[in-house]
């Protein structure tokens, strides 16, 4: 099958967090779309149920944000979804290089807590969960390098048209570790959906590294002879 025949679409749906001054937070709901357009073949929309209160929010609290891809187009699709966490200045801007280096990936993985509607998602990287599985690409070689976190999951069964994915994320938590680095930022959690053609293995143009996914969408979409 020739490339140009393959057709995916990127959708995405974010929520930003801002830190205020002391130890408080707080929580500015957001659901902007983009890159979100009709292939008349395959198209998505990331939807979300944010429950936010905009009270202050103090480390170890948590809020339910609930994420999910829904099919909107005619055939049927295979998803991706990658959760990406960056953090900014309160004012939106980029962090300055020092600011940079503390923001890493690791740190700000350590005190942003996603919690999944599939309990043990995120630790279950080789054995499939009930509906979403994480893939294993390198999630720190990203473009803005340090204040930029990412991580894909493969939705485990093909999507229908006029159908939603189950639910990814259920929560956002600051954790309690989080100290004053924190004041005065925002941060952003993001959902980029991704859908491809669920047959003819147009999958493989994702080059997925784990390869029980790999043998899931095999299954699903093999090559055409």
């Amino acid at each position: 099958m020739s490339k140009k025949k393959i057709v995916s679409l990127i959708a995405a749906a974010a929520v930003v967090v801002g830190v205020a001054g002391g130890t408080l937070a707080w929580f500015e709901a957001s659901d902007t779309e983009v890159n979100n357009f009709t292939t008349g073949l395959v198209n998505i929309d990331v939807q979300e149920d944010w429950r936010g209160d905009k009270a202050n929010w103090l480390p170890g609290d948590k809020v339910e944000k609930r994420a999910w891809v829904r099919n909107i187009g005619k055939s049927d699709a295979l998803v991706k979804a990658t959760i990406e966490i960056k953090v900014l200045n309160e004012d939106g801007t980029e962090l300055s290089p020092e600011m940079a280096e503390v923001f890493t990936p690791e740190f700000i993985e350590k005190n942003i807590e996603l919690q999944f509607a599939d309990v043990n998602i995120k630790n279950e990287a080789t054995k499939p969960t009930e509906h979403w599985m994480p893939g294993v690409e390198d999630t720190d070689a990203v473009e803005e390098a340090a204040t930029y976190y990412t991580a894909p999951y493969y939705y485990l069964t093909k999507l229908n048209p006029e159908r939603n994915t189950h639910p990814l994320l259920s929560n956002v938590k600051l954790l309690e570790t989080a100290e004053n680095e924190w004041v005065g930022k925002k941060i952003q959690v993001k959902v980029v959906g991704e859908a491809i053609q669920a047959t003819n293995g147009a999958h493989e143009q994702w080059q997925i590294d784990n390869e029980a996914v790999k043998a899931i969408y095999d299954q699903i979409s093999p090559k055409a002879k």
